[in-house]
C-alpha cells in the first residue's frame, strides 16, 4: 500500500510486545512495516462521497477492508485476494450528510457496504410515534464515529489491526445511546470481528434496535450460491416471499424487475451460543461464514435480492424483525428494553474460506439449508 500506515492509537500510547519474534523478522526486510499490513487513513473526494473519511485496512494475508469514520464506522468494502465480497448501492458511497431518509428516500441513499448498521431507535420502514419521525432503520448508519482510533500492535503471536470509535444518538429531551465499535483482523488472518457495546446513557428504558446488515455481492455473489442456515423454522415476510422460500438457500440469475424477498430465520446457535451462517460460491471455491452470538440477536433476516442492478444478498442478524417500530409497537413485539445506564455488547464475526476441502468442513452449518 502507498503511504504511510497509521500504527498508533490516539492518545494511549503504545503497548507492543518488545519481544514479538515476527516483527522482527520483518523489521529485517522492510523500510516501513506498512510494506507488509497497516491501517491508511484517507478522505474521499468527488461526487457524492466528498469528504467521507476512511480507513483502510490491508492484513496482509489477502484480507482488506474500508471503515468509514463518518458513517458509524460500517464496512464499504471488504475484499479477499483482491475479490469484492460485498454489495454497494447503485448510489455508490453517499456522504450521510446528503442523505435525508425522512423525505423517505431511503433507497436514494443506501450506500450498501459489506456492513451497514440498522438501529439504534428503529428497524425497517420509517413511522412516527408520539410526534417522533423514525427514518428507515434508523439514524445510526449515518452517524459520525467520536474519537476515531486506529492501532496496530504487535504481540508475541502476531500483530492485530484494529479501528475503533463512538456514535452517539441523542436528543434534547429526548433519549441518548451510545455505541461503541472495534472493527478488528489479525495479519495474515481470514476473519474480522466488530463488537459492539451499546449503552442506555439517558435516564429512560428504551427498546434496543440493533440490526447487522451483511451484504453479500458480485462477482463473489452470483447464480448457484448456496446458504446455509441452520434454521429451526424458516416465515416469509411477505406473499412476495412466501413463493421463494422453496428456494432461499440459494442464489438465482439477475432477473430483470424481479421482486425482493425477505425471510425470517430462527436459528439454532452452537455450543457458544453463536449462531453461524455460511455463503458458498463453489465454482470459486470460496465462502463466507457469519457468525453472531444469537442470545443478543435471536432473529435472523435474510434479504434475497435477484434483480437485475440491485443483486444482492442480506445476511442480519438483529434483535427484533424489520417490521418497523410503529407497528411492532402496536402488537407487542418490541426488541428488549436497555435500562439506564445499562450495556449490551454484540458480536459479529466475517471469516473467509477459500478451497473446495476447506468448504466441504463447514458443511454441517447447512445440515438443515434455508428453505428445506
Amino acid at each position: 500500500m502507498v503511504g504511510r500506515m497509521d500504527t498508533d492509537r490516539t492518545g494511549s500510547g503504545r503497548h507492543d510486545s518488545p519481544d514479538s519474534p515476527l516483527r522482527r523478522h520483518f523489521e529485517r526486510y522492510a523500510g516501513d512495516l506498512g510494506q507488509v499490513a497497516g491501517i491508511r487513513r484517507a478522505t474521499l473526494r468527488g461526487g457524492m462521497q466528498q469528504g467521507l473519511a476512511i480507513a483502510e485496512i490491508d492484513n496482509g494475508g489477502g484480507l482488506s477492508l474500508t471503515v468509514l469514520e463518518n458513517a458509524c464506522l460500517d464496512i464499504l468494502s471488504m475484499r479477499w485476494k483482491g475479490l469484492n465480497l460485498g454489495f454497494l448501492g447503485p448510489a455508490g458511497p453517499v456522504h450521510p450528510a446528503l442523505i435525508h431518509p425522512e423525505n423517505g428516500a431511503f433507497g436514494e441513499g443506501f450506500r450498501g457496504g459489506m456492513l451497514y448498521t440498522c438501529g439504534l431507535a428503529n428497524i425497517g420502514p420509517a413511522g412516527v410515534i408520539e410526534g417522533v419521525t423514525h427514518p428507515t432503520h434508523g439514524r445510526v448508519a449515518r452517524l459520525a464515529a467520536e474519537d476515531v482510533w486506529t492501532d496496530r500492535r504487535w504481540h508475541a503471536s502476531g500483530c492485530s489491526l484494529v479501528v475503533g470509535g463512538t456514535m452517539r444518538e441523542a436528543a434534547l429531551f429526548g433519549n441518548t445511546l451510545t455505541l461503541e465499535r472495534r472493527v478488528e483482523t489479525e495479519c495474515f488472518s481470514n476473519r474480522i470481528t466488530v463488537t459492539d457495546v451499546v449503552r442506555n446513557a439517558g435516564f429512560a428504558p428504551v427498546p434496543l434496535f440493533l440490526l447487522h446488515h451483511v451484504n453479500f455481492g458480485y462477482p463473489f455473489l452470483e447464480e448457484g450460491v448456496r446458504i446455509l442456515i441452520p434454521t429451526e423454522r424458516t416465515e416469509p415476510r411477505d406473499a412476495a416471499a412466501e413463493t421463494g422460500v422453496a428456494r432461499c438457500g440459494v442464489m438465482d440469475p439477475p432477473m430483470d424487475g424481479a421482486q425482493e424477498q425477505v425471510f425470517y430465520h430462527h436459528v439454532r446457535p452452537d455450543a457458544e451460543g453463536m449462531a453461524r451462517v455460511g455463503i458458498v460460491n463453489d465454482a470459486r471455491a470460496l465462502a463466507v461464514i457469519v457468525r453472531y452470538d444469537a442470545a443478543v440477536q435471536p432473529v435472523l433476516v435474510q434479504w434475497k435480492s435477484a434483480c437485475s442492478g440491485s443483486y444482492v444478498l442480506g445476511i442480519e442478524p438483529s434483535t427484533c424483525t424489520v417490521a418497523g417500530r410503529a407497528s411492532l409497537a402496536k402488537t407487542g413485539t418490541l426488541p428488549p428494553m436497555l435500562e439506564p445506564g445499562e450495556s449490551r455488547r454484540f458480536v459479529l464475526q466475517m471469516e473467509v474460506v477459500e478451497g473446495h476441502e476447506a468448504i466441504g468442513s463447514i458443511g454441517t452449518i447447512g445440515e438443515s439449508e434455508a428453505g428445506t
